[in-house]
């Protein structure tokens, strides 16, 4: 990818251990014996030293190991798998690497198929690891929540996974303690032990202590290690320590904030307003901290930098953690944190404190940090400086296509603030247009409208707005517009506008013009960027629309190529769609089928109809090539796809798939009723190229209704779809919208307004190499194509679409089968391979003996054998033979 959020890699390091530990033997020891349990819980109050033992653990093992220390943004199932995925990835660099891909889908895939790819991925794995979830008691997202408690039910070979958190996660424990699939560490269990305890204060202080009194802090803080530890902190700095004994029987809560008072105030003034000032980070280093404390703003104390801030953290044994091995990045632990945000509070008025939040986000901001920048520049309460973060950053997002990442920016704004921004406005019509939900667009356009028309804006962001007229008028001349309008910044929307235009242009006329352009630009254009996918698939598109069908499959291919060697996965998926879409209509259908189920695969990274346009194409290919029950099952998965994308569009569109397939498997009853629902209202303001057009599915069940008025209003419907089809010059519709025409005709027993229907299609169709579209008319226009035929009008190419109809024994009623004088004009040449084949059926050979002897397969022979039936008119092997001996065709 050219751009993504970046991770904070600091959350990916276990903390560092300090430089004289104390060591915990019996529960290192403790936790190797169960290493083999998928699970590992470490569940206790703050303070008591939980992180700690993990890492120094992990430091022991044998094996490769991971962190991530979560925080509370981190309940978002995006984010959170992505720091998932980082993790593994530190220790196993090429794995995951699908399950990632999924990420950056226009809409996050649903749970049950990302947890899918996700296990699978790390099954593959095969090697033993440790993985630790640190600070998991901030998860409160119950998708989450799902994910870890079905890991720990369908555990990966070789992985160990460790939470540690404060309260106990809402996982299925009761079963796997049941099984014995869960280690568990309790905080009587981290209580620190005398000997313990000895060795910490030994350490703390630097010196030699009396054994009783360290046995005292043991009984009084019940070996609570922070207890303990703030105690021999709080002695550096006074002569007795009676007091400090005697508040260890208190609440932890309050212990903390006595002893935590207790050092503050013995620190020089510089540090101790940096440490409160800090205390608003999540972890820092030395450039953040000066950012945000080494100003001339409130500044208290003499000055200092960053780097002698952080020595005097690490000299001083205070509650910080330092993240990486380098002592560049430090977090507080939490407790203290809390205690520090209270103090500030109390000694900041919220002027100043929001300042410190302004200071932190500019610096996040120059350092690609977006979220934190976005977070803190909202804690200020700096709506105007939230907003330009996301309008710095949202033409790399639009470039990129990481939709679920601005949408998760746009979901951190209330909504009354991005009600009255018309650039929030505009980000949010952006991602609505790349996640295919655009029925939310022209609301979002209106509430545009009336901002602007109060305040001045951007002449970029009048380009973008040009864009979205365009759309809603589809206009050739407002797109020209927008294309050049649209700030260069914007690539991604400067790509749509291209790919708008050229089809625009296609639908009023211009389609040499747009050609001869593009491909000039093409040529000029570096073969592995973004834009350059862009212009292969606008050439695809407008060539679709002109019917030429092997230049969109060689088109295709080429897309198909740029998306795998740049990974460009949105490219590599409509490129499937297409080549899958040119083989059904050749009526090549496995082909079909394999690419429309590889398209299928990648349904999470298309938009607009493709990728329930994908499953039609599955559907309806499957079903072409007999076998209902896959082209069912298909079905099936495409609903459960639109129920859990939550999309209306795509939900409408699976309805109109269903009703047609009900139409193709004879069930006349299912179709009716979704045409009495009304549901199919909701269908695109063009045709365009798409295989399911509710429209024409719905003029397609009038027909099969068969009533004379169910007729009359599908041959209005189609009459006023035409007109539109050939204005915009859109072939594959006025294909199909006659030949539907044709079957009006024949059903009204109109017979030579029929002939001269298909003969209107055949000609349209010829160029293409249309197929399917003949053959879905149904076997009783066999006869109309065979009269066609044998007027001579394009006999080769009625030929190959008489071929593709099954046959099922029947001859149709329209040849006429009495005129014997004829009969030789009548019978399309056998090709090489079928007289071959008729030769050795003279000889009574079986379809395996024919097959042995030209090296073919049995189903080949089957193939064969169907196509020289229907040259010859006949219904089986006995039949051919002696209408070949009878046409001289065969010796006798």
């Amino acid at each position: 990818m050219e751009y993504s959020t970046p991770l904070i890699q600091t959350k990916l390091h276990h903390p560092v251990q300090s430089a004289d530990p104390v060591k915990r033997p019996r529960l290192t020891n403790w936790l190797d014996q169960r290493r083999g349990r998928p699970l590992t819980l470490v569940s206790a109050p703050a303070g008591y030293g939980k992180s700690t033992l993990i890492s120094s653990w992990l430091e022991t093992l044998d094996c490769p190991s991971a962190w991530i220390t979560l925080d509370q943004y981190d309940n978002d199932l995006g984010v959170f798998l992505g720091y998932f995925i980082a993790a593994i990835q530190n220790i196993y660099p090429q794995k995951l690497t699908e399950t990632q891909a999924l990420l950056n889908a226009p809409e996050l895939p649903p749970m049950r198929y990302l947890f899918g790819s996700l296990v699978n991925e790390l099954n593959e794995i095969g090697k033993e690891y440790v993985l630790v979830l640190d600070d998991y008691y901030l998860i409160e997202l119950q998708t989450i929540h799902d994910l870890i408690n079905d890991l720990t039910q369908y555990t990966p070979k070789g992985m160990h996974l460790v939470l540690c958190t404060r309260i106990d996660p809402p996982l299925s424990l009761i079963k796997l303690r049941a099984k014995s699939q869960v280690a568990e560490i309790r905080g009587q269990d981290l209580s620190f032990t005398e000997d313990e305890a000895y060795l910490l204060v030994k350490n703390v202080l630097g010196t030699q202590i009396d054994r009783n009194e360290t046995d005292a802090l043991v009984a009084q803080s019940e070996g609570w290690v922070t207890g303990i530890r703030l105690a021999a902190l709080a002695l550096r700095h006074r002569k007795g320590k009676e007091s400090i004994e005697g508040s260890l029987a208190a609440d932890n809560r309050y212990v903390m904030d006595y002893l935590v008072s207790e050092i503050l105030e013995n620190q020089g003034a510089v540090f101790s307003e940096w440490l409160l000032k800090t205390s608003i980070l999540e972890r820092f280093c030395t450039d953040l901290c000066e950012a945000v404390c080494a100003t001339e703003e409130g500044s208290k104390g003499a000055k200092i930098n960053g780097q002698e801030f952080l020595n005097w953290l690490e000299t001083s044994n205070l509650f910080v953690i330092f993240l990486d091995d380098q002592g560049q990045w430090v977090r507080y632990h939490h407790l203290f944190q809390d205690f520090l945000q209270n103090e500030l509070a109390s000694r900041f008025n919220a002027g100043e404190i929001s300042l410190l939040h302004s200071l932190a986000s500019v610096w996040y901001a120059d350092n690609g940090l977006i979220d934190e920048a976005l977070r803190h520049a909202l804690a200020a309460g700096d709506v105007n400086s939230a907003t330009q973060i996301v309008e710095q950053n949202l033409y790399k997002i639009l470039r990129t296509g990481l939709f679920p990442i601005l949408a998760r920016w746009l979901d951190q704004f209330p909504e009354e603030i991005v009600a009255q921004q018309p650039k929030l406005l505009l980000a949010r019509a952006w991602a609505s247009h790349f996640q295919g939900t655009f029925e939310q667009i022209p609301p979002i356009l209106e509430k545009i409208d009336i901002l602007i028309e109060t305040e001045q804006i951007e002449q970029e962001l009048k380009g973008d707005l040009l864009f979205w007229d365009s759309k809603v008028e589809a206009s050739r001349e407002l797109f020209r517009r927008a294309k050049s309008r649209i700030s260069s910044a914007n690539l991604g929307g400067r790509n749509e506008a291209e790919l708008y235009f050229a089809v625009a242009s296609h639908m009023t006329g211009k389609r040499s013009e747009v050609i001869q352009t593009y491909r000039r630009m093409l040529q000029n254009e570096i073969s592995d960027s973004p834009r350059y996918g862009y212009l292969l698939a606008s050439f695809a598109f407008v060539y679709l629309l002109s019917g030429n069908l092997a230049r969109v499959y060689e088109t295709a291919q080429q897309m198909a190529a740029f998306g795998d060697e740049t990974k460009n996965v949105i490219i590599e998926g409509w490129a499937l769609y297409l080549m899958g879409y040119v083989n059904f209509e050749w009526n090549n259908l496995g082909t079909a089928i394999n690419y429309f189920d590889k398209a299928v695969g990648k349904r999470f990274f298309l938009d607009i109809n493709s990728p329930v346009d994908c499953f039609a194409g599955l559907i309806y290919s499957y079903q072409a090539l007999g076998q209902p029950d896959k082209a069912n099952q298909t079905a099936d998965l495409m609903e459960e796809f639109v129920q859990e994308s939550n999309n209306p569009h795509h939900l409408t569109l699976a309805r109109s798939v269903q009703a047609r397939l009900s139409l193709l498997q004879g069930d006349l009853l299912p179709a009716i009723r979704w045409l009495d629902t009304g549901e199919n209202s909701a269908d695109a303001v063009t045709f365009l190229f798409w295989l399911e057009q509710p429209r024409l599915t719905q003029c397609r069940a009038l027909i099969a209704k068969g009533s004379e008025d169910s007729l009359r209003q599908a041959e209005v419907r189609l009459q006023e779809y035409w007109q539109e089809s050939q204005d915009t010059y859109n072939t594959p519709r006025m294909i199909e919208i006659i030949l539907l025409q044709a079957s009006i005709q024949y059903k009204l027993e109109q017979i030579d307004r029929a002939l001269i229907s298909l003969e209107r299609a055949l000609k349209l169709a010829e160029p293409g190499g249309y197929i399917r579209a003949f053959v879905d008319l149904g076997p009783e226009f066999v006869g109309l194509l065979g009269r066609l035929k044998h007027k001579g009008i394009t006999p080769d190419y009625i030929g190959k679409i008489m071929d593709a109809f099954p046959s099922d024994g029947n001859i149709p009623e329209e040849i006429d089968i009495n005129q014997q004088s004829q009969i030789e004009d009548l019978v399309e040449p056998l090709t090489n391979r079928e007289n071959e084949i008729l030769e050795l059926l003279g000889k009574r050979l079986t379809n395996k003996e024919i097959a042995a002897q030209l090296v073919i397969a049995p189903g080949t022979v089957e193939q064969h054998l169907v196509r020289i039936n229907s040259k010859l008119n006949v219904r089986g092997r006995r039949q051919a033979v002696a209408k070949a001996r009878e046409l001289g065709l065969l010796s006798s």
